[in-house]
């Protein structure tokens, strides 16, 4: 059984499309093993979508927003953020601040050659950063020691 269905129909004067969800992708391995990967599996999903028919087409408008609250496990409101950013740097920032540290580490340290990747250009930063991060050893002993306003964390 596919993962998911895009259903586009062409009546005179008129488009209709649905989505079905129906688990996860037999395809994508990632997006079984990752949440941050099964979240931007959802996301290509919804821009094959938008790509092939205009929103305003689709009879099930919330079938994203059930599919992140249901595979995803994301909350409604942080689903309905991540939907309405306006590209995947917005998306980004909204899914890596709902994830949990140990999501983190695994979407860093995934391996992208043989994992699926479904966020644009993250497999790149993966690669460059993974070995690194994978043999750190902080330098600090705690940066809790530290003095917040000697650290220079805007963007």
């Amino acid at each position: 059984m596919a993962g998911y269905i895009i259903h586009i129909e062409y009546r005179e004067g008129q488009e209709l499309a649905w989505v079905e969800i129906n688990g996860f992708s037999e395809e994508s391995r990632s997006a079984r093993k990752c949440r941050f990967q099964t979240i931007g599996w959802i996301l290509d999903i919804v821009d094959t979508v938008h790509n092939k028919t205009h929103p305003d087409n689709l009879l099930n408008e919330s079938f994203a927003l059930d599919a992140l609250i249901k595979y995803a496990k994301m909350d409604a409101t942080s689903g309905e953020q991540l939907l309405v950013a306006k590209n995947w740097r917005k998306r980004f920032e909204v899914v890596w601040q709902n994830l949990d540290d140990l999501e983190r580490e695994e979407a860093v340290t995934l391996n992208y050659d043989y994992w699926d990747n479904y966020w644009p250009g993250f497999d790149t930063y993966n690669v460059t950063l993974r070995k690194f991060l994978m043999n750190y050893k902080p330098q600090l002993s705690d940066v809790r020691d530290l003095d917040p306003d000697a650290l220079d964390l805007t963007p």
